[in-house]
């Protein structure tokens, strides 16, 4: 196997130039597939595991899952958990080997979400999402109408987000 951490993998690339990509994995011949492009190819990858997946099949199993196939492996792999909206859906990934996981708080309020962000980011890369993004589904006739409630962001602003995690 060939599990490299989050940070790592994106430091060699932000270093060598390259960029990784970041695959969503939903069953195990996508998860074959996708590790199996990557020996072909020698290319470092993220291999994500969504909410979708998890709600079906549960977080290790998904694991156990991805570790089958792995024995053949030899470029580096990150398992990352992609839009955890609980904290303690996070720390279960975390604890059951993922590399990356991503925190997506934006649902909360800001502070509640910083907390449980800095709470989060321990053992793997954390990725957190502070403010909501819009809908990616092309609405009829190509127009696009979003309604915000007075004072809501679509954005999170930079500065807002500074000491977040250490």
């Amino acid at each position: 196997m060939s599990y490299v951490s989050g940070n790592t993998l994106i430091q060699h690339a932000w270093q060598h130039g390259y960029a990784i990509g970041a695959f969503s994995a939903h069953n195990a011949e996508t998860i074959r597939a996708i590790l199996l492009a990557a020996e072909e190819e020698q290319a470092p990858i993220m291999l994500q595991i969504g909410q979708k997946v998890i709600s079906v099949m549960g977080l290790k199993p998904m694991k156990e899952m991805v570790d089958a196939f792995m024995h053949d492996i030899t470029v580096p792999v990150c398992i990352h958990l992609d839009h955890s909206r609980s904290f303690e859906q996070t720390m279960a990934a975390v604890q059951a080997g993922f590399q990356s996981v991503m925190f997506d708080g934006s649902h909360l309020p800001f502070d509640e979400n910083v907390r449980i962000t800095r709470a989060a980011a321990g053992g793997a890369l954390l990725d957190a999402q502070f403010t909501v993004c819009l809908p990616t589904t092309a609405p009829e006739n190509n127009v696009r109408q979003v309604t915000l409630a007075a004072g809501s962001r679509i954005a999170t602003e930079p500065d807002s987000t500074a000491g977040v995690c250490p």
